[in-house]
């Protein structure tokens, strides 16, 4: 963990996940972050890929998402 995020202020509901990664990982997050607009850091990219990983495989809401549509709202009407 850098200096910087070490004297971070934490963010209730954030746990920090330290990890060991080759070379050969860095080097593709160092160059998909070099295609990103804002040219995130190696965390931000590896939290965004996590994240939309997460989500494009259903494990996780999407953006936005409420949770669906509540029981009581049911018909047929919205049947998937």
């Amino acid at each position: 963990m850098s200096t910087v995020e070490k004297n971070q202020p934490r963010v209730s509901g954030v746990e920090t996940l330290q990890l060991e990664m080759d070379h050969e990982i860095i080097g593709g997050l160092d160059a998909y972050a070099a295609t990103l607009r804002d040219t995130p850091s190696r965390p931000e990219t590896v939290r965004r890929i996590v994240r939309d990983w997460l989500r494009a495989h259903g494990h996780m809401r999407p953006a936005g998402s409420r949770g669906g549509t509540r029981p009581e709202d049911l018909n047929s009407a919205n049947d998937d």
